[in-house]
């Protein structure tokens, strides 16, 4: 499940997939589903990966992953698919497409891969076409999992979050021309997981979201590594409700919170900071 804005309206949109492989958008206005469908199903060896604006039309695309490693990326307007390619020579199964977001600062969205052995890469990209491939860092070993990707300092590009899967520690590496490895204190501990990155507060950087094993929510406002200030976020809603992604749902300019829950069923969360301000 991805959230981005696929129809250009300044509000994000759920792009769902099935577990036959199924995909399907809902364009929304808040919690109103303006406009719902599913299109080609590519097979149940094809996974969504993320989305990102590939082509700079300022509508989301689709980037996909194979069961083999193979990346293919699907151009879309809205819940129409407009166009499709293979991209890139296949990696293989051992590299993981993580995330997307504009690492280059040129209005169009790029690839973000870690291997099984912790390794980043970056693929640039301009649409389909791979402008440039280079691994990301230093590996910071397997234990270290990519957990988002978010402008953390405000400097127009994205940054990586990583949490490590035995202390709980989360670090995020600004990216712009050298790597900054930046450790964020305190440790969270291993029973609050990252799940995501987003604005809550609208100061233009990045905030980390994590959820506890109980299901509570909270949220780390940050500037840059350095964690300026949150806390818990809104009511425990228990152990059958999982935090999805985070978006702008309102067009407000800060990040809201989607959640699915066991059944199926999902609910948003308007944010501010870390209130909650509405949603259903």
């Amino acid at each position: 499940m991805a959230t981005v804005d696929f129809d250009g309206n300044h509000t994000s949109d759920i792009l769902w997939q099935n577990s036959n492989g199924q995909p399907a958008i809902w364009t929304l206005n808040g919690t109103t589903v303006l406009s719902g469908a599913g299109f080609i199903n590519p097979g149940a060896s094809w996974h969504v990966k993320g989305a990102g604006d590939f082509n700079g039309d300022g509508k989301a695309d689709i980037v996909w992953q194979n069961a083999s490693g193979q990346t293919a990326i699907w151009f879309m307007n809205g819940t129409t698919q407009i166009g499709s390619a293979i991209v890139g020579n296949n990696p293989g199964p051992t590299w993981h497409i993580m995330g997307t977001g504009d690492f280059n600062k040129d209005g169009k969205d790029d690839i973000l891969w870690q291997n099984d052995a912790g390794q980043t890469l970056l693929w640039l990209m301009n649409g389909s076409s791979i402008l440039a491939s280079a691994l990301a860092g230093n590996n910071m070993g397997a234990a270290w999992l990519v957990k988002g990707t978010g402008d953390f300092d405000n400097d127009g590009q994205a940054d990586i979050l990583f949490q490590n899967t035995d202390t709980g520690q989360v670090a995020v590496w600004l990216m712009s021309g050298v790597v900054n490895n930046g450790l964020v204190s305190p440790i969270p501990g291993p029973t609050w997981h990252a799940v995501g990155a987003g604005d809550f507060d609208g100061d233009g950087k990045a905030d980390i979201l994590f959820q506890n094993d109980s299901g509570q929510a909270a949220i780390w406002l940050m500037n840059g590594t350095t964690q300026v200030g949150g806390g818990v976020a809104g009511p425990n809603p228990g152990l059958s409700w999982h935090v999805k992604s985070t978006g702008d749902f309102n067009n407000d300019g800060k990040a809201d919170i989607l959640w699915q829950n066991d059944s199926g069923q999902a609910a948003i969360w308007f944010m501010n900071g870390t209130s909650v301000i509405g949603g259903g």
